[in-house]
């Protein structure tokens, strides 16, 4: 993807494999260079496509509430960090609240 923002990608027409299967997750650590699990972060906004997959294989984990959705009530009950956007995901990152 020369000339673009993004490092590599990661397809699920073209892995033959999609969310919420954690070997999609797999397939990005690896083509991160073999990153560790607990070494990387995915931001979704779908607890069962996005979150307790990632969660599943040992990533963290966090959820963008862009949309205001109601289920952003029951994801915080179950301990999932909700943000609205990426900025605050930023933010979140940058401050002492993140344990990543």
């Amino acid at each position: 993807m020369q000339g673009s923002e993004w490092d590599f990608g990661v397809f699920s027409g073209l892995e033959g494999v999609e969310k919420p299967n954690p070997k999609i997750y797999e397939i990005a650590l690896e083509r991160a260079g073999n990153i560790a699990p607990e070494e990387a972060l995915h931001i979704g906004d779908s607890m069962r496509k996005d979150y307790e997959p990632a969660k599943s294989i040992g990533m963290h984990a966090l959820l963008l509430d862009r949309f205001k959705t109601p289920d952003a009530v029951e994801w915080r009950k179950s301990g999932a960090v909700v943000l609205p956007d990426l900025l605050a995901a930023k933010e979140w990152l940058s401050s002492d609240k993140s344990n990543c």
